[in-house]
Parts: structure tokens; sequence; C-alpha cells
């Protein structure tokens, strides 16, 4: 979920490359993008038809709904870079053990591979059934190929609010995170870890590097904030809008009378701890994150027992433990109304490439992911909502999602005949045409991926279920 209060009329640019003066631009217009420039980094500065979502009857999806009946209760990427990776990057994303989240996990990791994802990526299960974990484990080995780059760690249910008998999801996040560093899975200790959501797709590699990975920040954040890369003592996360009422909670109680997180003043907050996924953090300073963050959590909860309770919780655990993150907005989009989110690199695409499949055709400037958690839409025909998906849509019968053609496209942002009637609103329409066109494409792209693996062919062009 993206938190957020955000005026695009607000807006104001800045574009920064190392070693060279910084100026502002007032008017997109005015930007142009060589393709010789090496490092180019955007800021913004302020505070501030539906159910064809439907799969087929096989695939592991299926095979897990059977493991379940008993339960009771060829990469081609967008951005051609070599990374570095020295020091070793790892990326890791919690979930419980349900079909949604099965679906979701696979989005995730083929994305992955479709932009050259450097580094190993590991879902970290929790609640799963002993059939459960065979099924999985078997779907992953054929979807890795032997190359041991995609991995799944599995931990006990951890949903289970002790106080109130509630169930509370999103204790997973930080008691599976615990439980995976301190097994024999745990990354090496020299690693930088990246803390993902499960609804993110990649768009290009994600790093340990902040400024040789085109970045985007607003303020309080200025240019001197900027660090090389994430190390220890040096961590860095997305914008969110979380902002500071964390601060007002009885931190006392939640951290203890000394904590640290006591002194944290509202500018600090908005500043350093405002923040969500990807949370990046090298290792030595994530294993102690982990900790406080699942042992803090049910205090929190207990005082707020709402859906973002984990995320103040991981905030008061940096707060405590004196970890200010570095509090960056070009990490991924995800709302189309959100301040705070990668949109510039979107205003500078043309209403024609916003929907096209190769966007490397158009820019080399991109949000790393795009974080599918709110409703899309191109007019009244064409709506996403992550919900909406079948939990089969990864099968060998699975149907590509509909996408509008250019001419709807057109029609749609036309600011006399479509719906935008405004500057502001036409953004919004053209942040809403953009997430659904790239977030389906991806989906799509990714499924005809699977169905390459994990389908055979037949001679009447029927595909069949083939895990060997």
């Amino acid at each position: 979920m993206r938190v957020n209060n955000y005026n695009p009329r607000r807006r104001v640019f800045q574009h920064y490359r190392p070693a060279a003066s910084v100026f502002h631009i007032r008017n997109l217009s005015m930007v142009v993008i060589a393709g010789t420039i090496l490092a180019l980094y955007i800021m913004a500065f302020s505070y501030g038809p539906r159910k064809a979502f439907k799969g087929g009857d096989q695939g592991p999806g299926a095979q897990l709904n059977a493991a379940r009946a008993g339960r009771k209760r060829g990469q081609s990427a967008l951005v051609e870079t070599e990374y570095n990776q020295n020091p070793p990057f790892h990326v890791a994303f919690s979930t419980s053990c349900s079909p949604f989240q099965d679906w979701q996990s696979l989005l995730v990791f083929l994305t992955a591979d479709m932009v050259g994802q450097k580094g190993p990526l590991t879902r970290i299960a929790s609640g799963c059934t002993l059939e459960e974990q065979a099924a999985l484990e078997t779907v992953y080995a054929k979807l890795d190929q032997g190359r041991n780059k995609f991995r799944i760690h599995f931990t006990p249910d951890f949903s289970k609010d002790e106080a109130s008998g509630e169930t509370y999801y999103f204790y997973n996040k930080p008691g599976g995170l615990q439980h995976w560093l301190a097994s024999p899975a745990s990354p090496p200790d020299d690693t930088v870890i990246a803390v993902i959501d499960p609804d993110f797709i990649f768009m290009r590699p994600l790093t340990a590097k902040v400024k040789a990975d085109g970045i985007i920040f607003s303020g309080p954040i200025q240019a001197e904030d900027l660090i090389e890369e994430v190390s220890v003592g040096h961590p860095a996360a997305q914008y969110y809008g979380i902002g500071d009422k964390w601060i007002e909670f009885n931190l006392t109680y939640i951290a203890g009378e000394d904590s640290p997180a006591l002194a944290v003043k509202s500018m600090s907050a908005w500043k350093h701890y405002s923040i969500g996924p990807p949370y990046i953090v090298a290792k030595a300073d994530m294993v102690r994150i982990a900790q406080l963050w699942h042992s803090v959590v049910p205090r929190v909860y207990e005082g707020h027992p709402h859906l973002l309770a984990e995320m103040y919780a991981y905030s008061v655990a940096a707060a405590h433990l004196e970890l200010p993150h570095l509090r960056l907005d070009g990490y991924m989009t995800s709302e189309a109304e959100g301040y705070g989110e990668a949109w510039p690199l979107v205003d500078l695409l043309t209403d024609e490439s916003i929907c096209s499949e190769d966007l490397s055709l158009h820019t080399t400037l991109l949000p790393t992911f795009l974080h599918y958690c709110q409703h899309y839409k191109v007019g009244t025909e064409f709506v996403y909502w992550k919900r909406d998906l079948d939990e089969n849509f990864f099968s060998c019968g699975g149907s590509p999602l509909p996408l509008p053609n250019l001419e709807q496209v057109r029609e749609y942002l036309d600011p006399i005949s479509g719906p935008a009637l405004s500057v502001n609103d036409r953004a919004y329409h053209k942040y809403h045409t953009f997430q659904y066109c790239q977030v389906v494409m991806k989906t799509n792209k990714a499924l005809q991926k699977y169905k390459s693996l994990f389908c055979d062919v037949d001679d009447n062009g029927e595909a069949a279920l083939s895990i060997e």
C-alpha cells in the first residue's frame, strides 16, 4: 500500500550528474536526453474486459491447490547494463503459502530474469504444509534450471497475534526475514540484501550502487546526502508517505526508555524513516533490524492494529539502531496520485511510447519496479486489479490479459475528447495508462516464458503440463 499526499503542481525537477553543477528544470519539454550520457539523475523537489483474468486448470497453481485440498485452514534485458557484484547482492521477499502469492512469486522471478537481475532471489514462504513445500520445490527447480538463482526458504507461520488471537499476516515479514537470516540459507556476511514486496515487477536490475544507478530524490534529501553505494551503516530505501506518525507512539513501551528512537524529531522521521520496500541494507545491519523489527511489531500492532503496523515497526527498529536510511523516490511507480515515486521518468515518455513493449527504444531511464498494489485502468474497458487475476493464470491454459491499442490510448489521453480535461488530470490518466500497460505486458510476457518452460504443445496446439 502507498500512503502519500501528492500535488503534481508542486513538482520542480533537478538534473544531476557527478562532478557537474546542479541546475533546475521547470519544464519537462526542456529536457534533452542524449544516448551517450553515462549517468542521469532526476530529482523531484517538494514535500510533501476486467474478468479476462482467467487461466487454465493445469500448471503449478493447480498442483499446489491439490496439495492444499487436505489442509484445514530466454532473457531479454530492457536495460543492457552489467553490474559489479562486489559486494554480493541478494533480493528477498516474504509471502504466505497461498495461490495468490504463488503467482506473484512467479512474476517476481520471471521478470527478474527478463531484465538480467544479478545475484540470487529468495522467496521466504511462511506456513506451508509439507505437500506444498514439495510442490513449490519442484516448480522452482524447473524454473531455476540449475542456476541456484531462484530459491525458496520455508518458515513457520508467524501471522497469529498472541495477545488478541487475531491474524495479522504481515507478522510473517519480519518473522520470516529473521528466520531466513538465522538459517544455513543465510547469504554471506558481506552481502547487501534488498527486501521487496511480492507484488513487485522488475523493470530493470536493482543494485547496491546508488549514484551509479540513476536516482530520483526529493526534499528534504539534498544532493550532498547521496551515497555511492549501500554499505554497513548506510542503508537506502524507497520513499513511502508513512511520515512521522510513529514518533507519537508509546516508544518507551515499544522500544524501551533509553531507545534512541525517542529522540527522533519530525523532520528526521520524514527524511530518514518515511520509507518502505525496497529496503536495501548491508547484511550486518539487516540482521540487527530483523531481530528488533520482529520483536517490536507486536507492540506496535497492539496500539495500532492496522495494515501499516509492520512498516511503522521497521521505522522504529531502524531509528532505535540509529540507522537512518537514504530515502529515494525512483525505485518504483505505484499509485497514480502518489508523490515521491518515479513518475518524472514516465513524464519523459510520449503518449505513443508508454504502452511500448520495449521501452528501451524510447528511454534509458526506467523505474526499477512496478509496484502493482493499486487499481489501474485505461478508460472503462481495461481495468487491472491484482486480486482479479485467476490463481491459475500461470498455467498451460492461461490466456494473456487484454491491452489497449494505440488509438484507444490516444483517445483516452486526448485533452478534448478524452476524460483528461486538465494538465493534472491528464498526468493522472497517463500514469494509469503506463501502469496498466506495463503491468499487463510484463505479466503476459512472463506467462509466455512460463509456458516455454513448463508446457508441451501437442499436435492440436493444446498445451499440457510438463514438469520433469
